[in-house]
């Protein structure tokens, strides 16, 4: 947690409309005037498909103007659903935990038989 001390060149990040299902205004982050550099206090960002997606687009977009090579083409970064991405990982975790450990000797400590 913290708050943003905001230069004469930056401005704020975001802007929060709702916290626990309550209506605020809190500019939170900062952004430098030429939008290369920002910073936020929000967690999780990158776990929003949506936000995530329009933000890898808006680099590759960045990219292609600075290159002068995607002239009139759209590329859109792939759909990741990261969510499920987290599930099938911790998924595999769990698996490997299993293999590595003695299930049975751990259920038998907990009272778990």
């Amino acid at each position: 947690m913290g708050e943003t001390e905001r230069g004469p060149s930056t401005a704020p990040a975001f802007r929060i409309l709702a916290r626990l299902e309550r209506e605020t205004a809190v500019e939170d982050g900062a952004v430098a005037s030429d939008r290369r550099v920002w910073g936020t206090y929000l967690h999780g960002l990158f776990d929003n498909n949506g936000f995530r997606r329009r933000f890898i687009e808006s680099l590759l977009e960045r990219k292609e103007r600075m290159n002068r090579s995607g002239a009139g083409e759209s590329r859109r970064s792939p759909l990741l659903d990261y969510r499920a991405f987290k599930e099938r990982e911790f998924d595999k975790l769990a698996e490997a935990l299993r293999e590595a450990l003695d299930m049975k000797r751990i259920y038998q400590i907990i009272g778990k038989e």
